[in-house]
C-alpha cells in the first residue's frame, strides 16, 4: 500500500509536513505502511525538524502555516464525529511524538512572547483577579483597530470577509467548551454548564450557537463547507484555534485553560457591539441574522464576570503557588489573537 504523494523520489524532502501527516492519518493501517515503506518515518523527522527551524527560529510565516496545519489536522482526529473507522490513526505513537514536539517548539515559541515574573503575581486571590484584570486591559488586543474600522469605515465585502475567516473557531466552540466540561472541578460545574447550555440555544436546535453563526454566513451569502473551513486561515487564525485544543487536550494545562477562557468571554462584548454597528451602517440590519453576534454583546458580559468569580477565583484559592499559569493561558490567547487580529486587518483594509 502507498499513499498518493509520498512514493519515493527526488524532491521528496520538500513534501510540506501536514500533507505527509495528512496521508499517514487516512492510512487504514499505518504500521503497515511503515513496514513497506521504511524510509518513510526518517523522511517525516526530518521534515519535522526542518520546518520547526524554519518556523520558530528563523521566523519563517510559511513555516509557521505548515506547523499549524499539520496540528489543526492531528488535533481534528479528536473532534471528528465518531464512527466506525473514524480517526483509526488517532493514538498511533508516531503521530503522538510528531504532535508532541510540534507542541513544545510552539510554546517555547509562545512562552518566549510573554513578559511575566513569577514575583510580581500577587499571592492574594482577590489582588491576582485585579492583577490579571489590569494585565488583559493593557493587551493591545482587547481594542484592536480593526473592530473600529468595521465600525466606521469598512463597506460590505469585508464584513462577509472577517464572518468567514471568524468560522472555525465559532463553528466549532461547543466542542471547545465541552473540553472544559471533562474532569471538571466540583465548584466550577455550574459556570460551564451554563456557558455549555448558552451553545445549545438553551434547548432550541436552530437557537445553538453554530447554527445562529450558519444563519449569518446563508444571510450574507458565504459558504459553509464544514470538510473545508479552515481553508481560508493563516497561521495566525489557526493557532487562535489550535491553541483552545492544546489547552483542551492536555490536562495539566487545564488552568491555562482558564485564562484563555477567560480573556475570549471577556473580549467580545465591546468588540461585538462595534461589529453590529457596522453590519447597520452597510445594510445588514436583519437582527435574526445577527442574533450570533447580537447575543454574544449581552450574554459573554456575564460570562466574563462569571468565568472571573466563579472560575478564576476558586482555582485561584485551590492553587495559589500556580495562578501564573491562568496568566500564561491568557496572554498566550491575546497574543496569538493579536496576530490574528494584524492579519486580518490588513487583508480587510486592502479590500475597503
Amino acid at each position: 500500500m502507498r499513499v498518493s504523494g509520498l512514493e519515493r523520489g527526488t524532491g521528496n524532502e520538500h513534501l510540506r509536513l501536514n500533507t505527509l501527516i495528512q496521508a499517514m492519518l487516512e492510512q487504514e493501517s499505518l504500521d503497515t505502511l511503515f513496514s513497506q515503506e521504511q524510509g518513510l518515518q526518517p523522511l517525516v523527522q526530518k521534515r519535522l525538524q526542518q520546518i520547526i527551524s524554519l518556523a520558530f527560529q528563523e521566523d519563517i510565516p510559511e513555516a509557521k502555516h505548515e506547523v499549524h496545519r499539520t496540528l489543526f489536522a492531528l488535533y481534528e482526529q479528536n473532534v471528528l464525529p465518531g464512527g466506525p473507522g473514524v480517526a483509526p490513526n488517532q493514538y498511533h505513537p508516531f503521530l503522538l511524538d510528531i504532535r508532541h514536539r510540534l507542541e513544545e517548539a510552539w510554546e517555547r515559541f509562545e512562552l518566549g512572547r510573554i513578559q511575566l515574573r513569577k514575583d510580581e503575581v500577587p499571592s492574594s486571590p482577590e489582588a491576582f483577579v485585579r492583577y490579571f484584570r489590569q494585565r488583559y486591559a493593557n493587551h493591545p488586543a482587547t481594542r484592536h483597530k480593526i473592530f473600529d474600522f468595521l465600525e466606521t469605515e469598512a463597506h460590505r465585502e469585508p464584513f462577509v470577509r472577517f464572518f468567514i475567516s471568524d468560522c472555525t473557531l465559532n463553528i466549532r466552540f461547543y466542542d471547545l467548551v465541552a473540553l472544559s466540561l471533562v474532569g471538571l472541578h466540583s465548584q466550577l460545574r455550574q459556570e460551564l454548564a451554563q456557558n455549555f447550555w448558552d451553545e445549545m440555544g438553551h434547548g432550541t436546535r436552530e437557537n445553538e450557537h453554530n447554527n445562529l453563526f450558519k444563519r449569518m454566513l446563508d444571510y450574507v451569502g458565504a459558504q459553509y463547507d464544514p470538510g473545508n473551513f479552515a481553508e481560508s486561515l493563516g497561521w495566525q487564525g489557526l493557532a487562535g484555534y489550535n491553541l483552545f485544543l492544546r489547552f483542551g487536550l492536555h490536562r495539566k494545562h487545564f488552568l491555562r485553560s482558564i485564562g484563555n477562557m477567560a480573556v475570549s468571554e471577556m473580549m467580545d462584548p465591546a468588540n461585538y457591539a462595534k461589529l453590529v454597528k457596522g453590519c447597520k451602517r452597510v445594510g445588514l440590519t436583519d437582527e435574526k441574522a445577527l442574533t450570533y453576534y447580537l447575543e454574544h454583546v449581552s450574554v459573554d458580559v456575564a460570562h466574563g464576570d462569571g468565568w472571573i468569580a466563579n472560575v478564576m477565583l476558586p482555582m485561584a484559592n485551590q492553587f495559589p503557588n500556580h495562578t501564573c499559569d491562568i496568566l500564561i493561558g491568557a496572554e498566550m490567547r491575546l497574543n496569538t489573537c493579536f496576530d490574528y487580529y494584524e492579519n486580518l486587518y490588513s487583508q480587510l483594509t486592502h479590500l475597503a
